[in-house]
C-alpha cells in the first residue's frame, strides 16, 4: 500500500508532467548550483557523487579545524553541512523532483486531480481485497512499480525539454 508521502509524491511527479508548473520561482536554494551540477531532472548521478566528495574534500571541517587553510571552521562546518543537503536532495528521483518542483515555486500540497485520486483509491481497493493472497499482492506491488517507474522516466523525458517557468520547450544540452 502507498504511504501518504509516497502519493503526495507521485501526485507531485504527476502534476507536473500534466501541469508543467507556474510562473513562480521559488527563492530557496538551489542545489544544482551548489554542486555544480545541470538544473535537470536526468542528472549523472555518478558525476553528482564524484562532486559531492570533491567538494566535502575541499570543505570538511577537519581539514579547517586548525584553521591553518585560512578558512574560519565555522564556515567550513556551514559549507560541509549544505553540501549534505544538497547530494541528499538530489541524489533520488524523488528528492531531486521536489527540489526542482520547490525551485520553480510549485505548492507543497497541491490539490490532487481527481483522475490521480481515483488511480490510488482503485489500488488499495485491489490491496485491501487481495489481503493475504501473496501472489496477488505482488503482482499489485510490480504494476505500482511500473506505474513509479513510468512516471519517472516521462518526468526525465520531460523536465529536460520544458522550462517550468515559461512553459517553453527549450534545447536539450
Amino acid at each position: 500500500m502507498l504511504s501518504r508521502c509516497q502519493t503526495r509524491g507521485l501526485y507531485r511527479i504527476y502534476r507536473a508532467l500534466t501541469t508543467a508548473g507556474n510562473n513562480n520561482a521559488s527563492t530557496q536554494k538551489n542545489y544544482f548550483r551548489i554542486l555544480g551540477v545541470p538544473q535537470r531532472f536526468d542528472v549523472d548521478t555518478d558525476d553528482l557523487a564524484t562532486r559531492f566528495k570533491t567538494l566535502q574534500r575541499e570543505w570538511h571541517p577537519d581539514r579547517h579545524a586548525s584553521g591553518s587553510t585560512g578558512t574560519d571552521p565555522a564556515k567550513a562546518a556551514d559549507m560541509s553541512s549544505l553540501i549534505n543537503e544538497a547530494y541528499n536532495a538530489l541524489r533520488t528521483p524523488h528528492t531531486r523532483a521536489n527540489h526542482l518542483l520547490a525551485i520553480f515555486g510549485e505548492d507543497d500540497d497541491p490539490e490532487m486531480e481527481p483522475e490521480f485520486l481515483a488511480w490510488v483509491v482503485e489500488y488499495r481497493e485491489k490491496i485491501a481485497d487481495a489481503e493475504s493472497d501473496s501472489e496477488q499482492i505482488s503482482q499489485l506491488k510490480d504494476e505500482v512499480k511500473q506505474f513509479c517507474d513510468d512516471c519517472l522516466r516521462s518526468l526525465g523525458d520531460t523536465l529536460p525539454i520544458i522550462n517550468l517557468k515559461t512553459r517553453r520547450s527549450i534545447p536539450r544540452s
